[in-house]
């Protein structure tokens, strides 16, 4: 680990249980940079599960390495982790692919078949046609090309202009348009 980057997204009056997670974190040999979520999305104003996912993209312009993991507050560790967790001894990532099963839906990436669907029809995909391809995992960790997700950053902000902050919060009948994992996997 060269540095682990923590975002809060919460509102400032969290600020004192923040700075006390902070001291508590024990000193591993790694630089630890902190950010209130308004610094990656200045216009924020809701913290929930939606402003998470645009979160753990929005990282990307934050990370200076390759790749980076991406975590959410629900994540423990109990045991030794390594790099070699989420690669092979070739480099390749093996931590973040899913076979699409289609016999599970309801179940694993079938409870977004929706939301992958919506997100390969962004860039003139058919869902169905990408069945037997690999999918980003739907649930953390899992790792991700930081230039990758800083190009599909910038290819959905020329695509949705003005809404690029909201698309994660578009919702049809309670349920998300899109979801962080499936755009990712899409692009």
């Amino acid at each position: 680990i060269e540095e682990l980057v923590l975002i809060l997204n919460e509102p400032y009056n969290y600020v004192s249980n923040f700075q006390a997670f902070l001291a508590g974190i024990p000193n591993f040999g790694y630089k630890v940079t902190t950010y209130w979520s308004n610094e990656l999305w200045p216009e924020q104003d809701s913290y929930d599960w939606y402003s998470q996912q645009m979160l753990k993209i929005l990282a990307a312009e934050k990370v200076n390495t390759s790749w980076y993991v991406i975590h959410d507050a629900k994540d423990y560790y109990i045991g030794h982790t390594d790099i070699t967790h989420y690669f092979d001894q070739q480099g390749a990532s093996y931590g973040c692919v899913n076979t699409y099963d289609p016999h599970k839906f309801g179940s694993g990436p079938g409870i977004f078949n929706d939301e992958y669907t919506r997100a390969y029809e962004i860039w003139g995909l058919d869902f169905r046609n990408h069945k037997s391809s690999f999918m980003l995992k739907y649930t953390t960790p899992f790792p991700v090309k930081t230039e990758l997700i800083r190009d599909m950053i910038e290819d959905l902000k020329s695509r949705f202009h003005g809404v690029f902050y909201r698309l994660l919060q578009l919702q049809i009948n309670h349920k998300p348009l899109y979801t962080e994992f499936a755009l990712i996997s899409a692009y």
